[in-house]
């Protein structure tokens, strides 16, 4: 349900994956609350998992595989804390269409787990509550997150990941360079947070 060509995003849930994107990168994070900051939501689970990798306690140097996420993280629990605020608490009990949401989502995960992994019961709590309130609200969801993209096309929701939307605020803007924009989603990517797609050139933001 993904719509790369509409003229804009619209009205839109934020899982924990764009929001860590716009935290890694102050450019990117310029330009979106110029932009879509006015129409975006976010989940009461999205709000958790930003606050749970804020509060990380690491190494104080070295390299670790959680370093830039909690560094992304602190910097939208400061930069979006009226947004994270505004998140709508979970209905209890919960809802059958967000339980089965949860379900599908953690169905999806366990089958792709290796042998000896185990799935974390809070692991995709955000993607299920951002598809929910998305398609009880009849609004948009954006989200890395190949199932939860699948499930948003289940319960007819359109969903973005966040390399569609900085195709958006490509066209939306003429002051920032496609070349920085792609430089930006690099760099997110060499500090492993994924912005939802591979893309190689400028050409890809077209």
């Amino acid at each position: 349900m993904t719509a790369p060509m509409r003229p804009r995003i619209g009205d839109h849930y934020l899982d924990s994956g764009p929001l860590f994107c716009l935290g890694g990168s102050g450019v990117l994070a310029d330009l979106f609350d110029a932009d879509l900051l006015l129409n975006s939501r976010v989940a009461a689970a999205v709000v958790g998992e930003v606050h749970r990798n804020a509060a990380l306690v690491l190494p104080p140097v070295g390299p670790h595989p959680k370093r830039r996420i909690h560094h992304a993280a602190r910097v939208v629990r400061s930069r979006y804390k009226p947004l994270l605020e505004s998140a709508p608490p979970v209905p209890a009990p919960a809802p059958q269409l967000l339980a089965s949401i949860k379900a599908d989502l953690t169905a999806r995960a366990v089958a792709k787990l290796r042998p000896g992994q185990h799935l974390h019961p809070s692991a995709n709590d955000g993607e299920a509550e951002s598809v929910y309130w998305a398609a009880t609200q009849s609004v948009e969801v954006v989200t890395n997150d190949s199932d939860a993209h699948q499930l948003a096309r289940k319960h007819q929701v359109t969903s973005s990941t966040f390399v569609e939307v900085v195709r958006h605020l490509v066209k939306a803007q003429k002051v920032v360079s496609r070349r920085t924009i792609f430089g930006e989603l690099m760099t997110l990517s060499r500090r492993d947070i994924f912005p939802g797609e591979h893309i190689t050139s400028e050409l890809d933001l077209v």
